[in-house]
């Protein structure tokens, strides 16, 4: 008894020291093809409050953002529906084709859903109507003609899921990923499209450290592609970007 002591004290003293826990790094070499892959994969790893946000740099700032960011984007997107049902109705004054005049006025239908009920108090109704209006906007992209799309339909979208993915922080883990992949999956098609408001709110996720696979000069690249087309808030975000030692180079 007193040798297996004396062993297992041996063994204690000799044991390595817990580690301490590293936060996934981000991968800094990624190409946008390889980023791409990852957002249609559901391979890319992220950053929420069930997932030890705090050990993540600037966690706190990600719970703040989750938090805050609903609010923004409500505001957001009613300022971004207004200009595309104005450049809509532009467009459609000037049709005389009868079957363009038809996809224009289900197109403006579509647009015109009031987005009153995103500042309901969280809760079934708000919920329902977002679900609803989400499932119309897809049924309307669908139905477009390939030539025809409005790239604008995908920023709503993906806006509108990005708002229910924060309310789904009570979920289990990877139903809340799912969100927040499916969410970031319809914003990044519009970004690649050239639709500023979405390339300044794919930056705003990366730049916000929401998926942690990816590194700042991703937040970079989007965030100066907005403020190139005049994106007064991607403008402000390029400031505190250009004053960041994390960004990446300067042609990411």
């Amino acid at each position: 008894k007193a040798r297996a002591k004396a062993n297992r004290a041996k063994q204690e003293a000799t044991a390595a020291p817990p580690t301490a826990h590293v936060p996934p790094q981000p991968h800094i070499n990624l190409t946008e093809a390889e980023v791409d892959e990852m957002f249609r994969s559901g391979k890319m790893r992220w950053a929420s409050r069930n997932v030890d946000i705090t050990s993540y740099k600037d966690g706190a700032a990600i719970i703040s953002f989750l938090t805050e960011a609903p609010a923004r984007w409500v505001e957001g997107l009613q300022s971004f529906v207004k200009k595309s049902i104005n450049l809509v109705s532009s467009v459609a004054l000037h049709e005389m084709d009868p079957e363009r005049n038809l996809e224009f006025e289900h197109l403006l239908d579509v647009l015109n859903i009031d987005l009153g009920y995103l500042l309901l108090p969280e809760g079934l109704n708000r919920s329902v109507s977002r679900k609803n209006h989400i499932r119309r906007l897809e049924e309307s992209w669908k139905l477009q003609h390939p030539n025809r799309k409005h790239t604008n339909l995908l920023h709503i979208i993906g806006v509108l899921m990005l708002h229910a993915a924060c309310e789904s922080i009570d979920q289990s883990i990877d139903h809340i990923k799912a969100d927040f992949l499916g969410a970031a999956h319809w914003i990044r098609r519009a970004a690649k499209m050239g639709v500023s408001e979405s390339e300044f709110v794919f930056g705003e996720l990366f730049r916000h450290g929401l998926f942690c696979d990816v590194h700042m000069r991703f937040a970079r690249k989007y965030t100066r592609r907005a403020s190139a087309q005049g994106h007064v808030k991607a403008i402000a975000s390029m400031k505190e970007l250009r004053s960041c030692h994390l960004c990446g180079v300067d042609d990411a």
